[in-house]
């Protein structure tokens, strides 16, 4: 028994360690998708900080410790590439997302239903890219400055769908990718020519560059079986 719980400290000790930073609006498909990739390989454990693209930038220029950043948009990756901290040969468009009209309760079904809400909530425009395309949508539908007054802000897409389920709004501006299979609530797409293409990119930092599993995870994402998944949760893949 000693022996085995010393080869198993040992193998612990010596397994790789990756620490991802995220957009919240890949939560469900991510989590699938290390799920997959951990068991293939099992020396190696993903740790995922998920949160705006924006903000998780702003922790990576600041000297966070992650080794991959996969953002939701092609921005912020290629800002911490002008900065010398991430690797320009890593840099992966792996996908391109959607917005819709989240709701729970009532029909918004189109941009008539869309005025008659009191409250509608968008993720921060600041730091969030589906927050920007949700701006655009308004504004490109004539509806933003009827709408200013009534619009709250989440962090990030995640705590934007929190509050169209908690009552906090009536209908959001999320991600199709976090309401796909949420279970409860009902969506309508926008109109994709509202709001431009909101493409994914992600990149190694240089923290992650001479870890072996950065590049096989970078690897995976190019690969069909991400793609698959990926599909799967609302976005596009290339």
């Amino acid at each position: 028994m000693v022996v085995i719980l010393a080869l198993l400290f040992v193998g612990i000790s010596f397994s790789e360690v990756l620490y991802i930073a995220a957009a919240a609006s890949l939560r469900p498909a991510l989590t699938e998708i290390v799920d997959e990739f951990e068991g293939i390989n099992q020396e190696v454990k993903i740790k995922v900080t998920f949160g705006s693209s924006g903000s998780l930038y702003s922790k990576i220029s600041a000297g966070a410790p992650y080794h991959l950043f996969l953002s939701a948009d092609t921005f912020y990756p290629r800002r911490l590439l002008q900065e010398g901290l991430a690797l320009e040969e890593s840099y992966f468009e792996y996908a391109e997302g959607r917005i819709v009209l989240f709701y729970t309760a009532g029909e918004f079904k189109d941009l008539r239903d869309l005025l008659r809400a009191s409250k509608v909530a968008l993720p921060n425009p600041r730091y969030a890219p589906y927050g920007r395309a949700a701006l655009q949508f308004l504004k490109a539908s004539g509806l933003y400055e009827t709408l200013k007054d009534r619009l709250v802000y989440g962090s990030d897409v995640s705590q934007t769908v929190h509050f169209v389920i908690s009552g906090g709004a009536e209908v959001g501006i999320v991600s199709l990718s976090l309401v796909k299979h949420l279970g409860s609530g009902r969506y309508t797409l926008v109109p994709e020519n509202t709001y431009d293409p909101v493409v994914h990119a992600m990149v190694i930092t240089i923290r992650g560059k001479d870890l072996k599993h950065s590049w096989k995870f970078l690897e995976f994402m190019k690969g069909p079986r991400a793609k698959e998944i990926l599909r799967k949760h609302g976005f596009g893949v290339r």
